[in-house]
């Protein structure tokens, strides 16, 4: 195998690391039967990592060769020759960035050295006012069993702020519900299978005044969705109240004779 990726490679060190990993991995496994270098010792990007590869080299009989000779890291004068050689590289490399640095320094006490910034972009007002997944997610929960108006006072209570850090409104609510594609409580309370007014008035054969009359009276289990005290009506039970038992039939009736005369009505 070959390993191109020295230091003196323009690829990125993300390359150079990826190439030293494999060079590592077929040494260890017993592929390599000796590694090729101009000045092996800055295969690794620091000394552990050559170290290391000089320990791996001992146990797979791996040789090491570069332009000043032959080496057998299983050797103990070898291996200390090559460790040597790491650790004047690594001094190297020290000695070459204090320098780079020193002459940065001095050029900066001239005023004549400029050094960019990378900064990343501020965040827009609608990333800076965006509501908490925490609060779309309990606003979720709460619709389930509350309107919007009941909402907004027990996130208040929770200790909850808008994303504009404002506490919540039943306007506030509506806008998460709307934007963030929830479904509304009376759309929850429908997929529950609870019924209109007019629904529940026409299956019982009665008015809708009446439907709120035995609302209020506690024969018909009502749930508010609004503030307007409009309400959702589970389906009725099947003990209906005496009084409608008596004018089932009457109704009945009344109703088929009604469609008659409608019938009769529009005959022409």
């Amino acid at each position: 195998m070959s390993l191109i990726a020295t230091w003196g490679n323009p690829e990125p060190p993300r390359s150079i690391e990826k190439d030293f990993t494999r060079l590592v991995a077929e040494v260890g496994v017993g592929k390599a039967g000796i590694v090729l270098g101009l000045e092996v010792s800055r295969l690794a990007r620091n000394n552990t990592d050559w170290h290391r590869l000089l320990e791996i080299c001992a146990l797979t009989d791996t040789l090491i060769l570069d332009e000043d000779g032959i080496y057998d890291p299983s050797h103990f004068n070898d291996r200390l020759l090559l460790g040597l050689k790491g650790t004047m590289s690594e001094a190297e490399l020290h000695v070459l960035k204090a320098r780079l640095q020193g002459g940065i320094l001095n050029k900066a006490r001239r005023g004549g050295v400029t050094q960019s910034l990378t900064l990343p972009l501020p965040l827009g007002a609608p990333e800076l006012r965006k509501t908490g997944e925490d609060v779309i997610r309990e606003v979720d929960l709460l619709l389930d069993n509350h309107t919007e108006t009941e909402i907004a006072p027990i996130l208040n209570r929770m200790g909850l702020r808008s994303g504009s850090g404002q506490p919540f409104t039943m306007m506030s609510v509506h806008n998460i519900r709307r934007n963030y594609g929830l479904k509304s409580h009376f759309q929850r309370l429908r997929d529950k299978g609870l019924l209109t007014i007019e629904e529940i008035a026409e299956r019982l054969g009665i008015a809708p005044c009446v439907v709120k009359t035995w609302r209020d009276k506690g024969l018909l289990q009502a749930h508010r969705y609004n503030d307007r005290d409009e309400c959702l009506y589970e389906p009725p039970a099947d003990d209906l109240p005496g009084k409608y038992k008596k004018k089932q039939p009457y109704l009945a009736t009344k109703g088929s004779n009604r469609g008659s005369a409608k019938e009769v009505q529009y005959e022409t």
